[in-house]
């Protein structure tokens, strides 16, 4: 019984070591940034924030840059894009 349990311990050690490592060598997925503005609104005294205001112009030349961007990230490092 207690050498199963120091198997099953070891076990678990191994594959911990080998997903910490498998983890590590994993490319992080980068976001592209979107710029934040400073348009600010005053609705009957209260102030609100609207940092992506300028995302509300869909002919904007900045945007349509942002979305290419956001559009050429794959969704995960071992995604291979398919064209049907």
């Amino acid at each position: 019984m207690v050498r199963h349990f120091r198997w099953r311990v070891r076990v678990a050690g191994v594959i911990a070591a080998f997903s910490s490592i498998v983890a590590a060598q994993t490319p992080s997925l980068q976001y592209p940034r979107p710029r934040q503005g400073d348009t600010v609104d005053n609705y009957f005294g209260t102030t609100v924030a609207d940092p992506y205001r300028w995302m509300e112009d869909l002919n904007s030349a900045e945007l349509k840059q942002w979305i290419d961007a956001e559009n050429a990230r794959p969704e995960s490092p071992s995604c291979t894009t398919i064209h049907a």
